[in-house]
């Protein structure tokens, strides 16, 4: 009897688990960093630049990278596919949120 209950228990959880992830719902956060090459420039030795840097991105909004001078680029990918689609407000399918330092500019 004890047996057939933890099956049921380990069964239950795991269902209660699975539909609580929202199976066929998707993050509208990036889910990996493909590639990150920033270029010579302002803070890439910091930890801003560092490879690991990136990771902090994966999952939600508060991660942040350098990008360095020109030519700095990051390549994410998600977990679903970004359709340009005319019923999102105002046409906007994705938004990158960025700082262009006007003070401390590369030269």
């Amino acid at each position: 009897m004890h047996f057939k209950r933890l099956i049921f228990g380990s069964f239950f959880l795991g269902t209660i688990l699975w539909n609580h992830q929202g199976y066929g719902q998707f993050s509208p956060y990036v889910a990996k960093i493909l590639e990150y090459r920033p270029a010579p420039g302002q803070f890439i030795n910091s930890a801003y630049g560092c490879p690991w840097a990136s990771q902090s991105l994966v999952g939600g909004i508060s991660g942040m990278v350098s990008l360095g001078g020109f030519g700095g680029y990051l390549v994410v990918g998600f977990d679903h596919s970004i359709e340009n689609h005319p019923d999102n407000p105002y046409g906007v399918d994705f938004t990158i949120f960025g700082n262009a330092n006007v003070y401390s500019s590369e030269p």
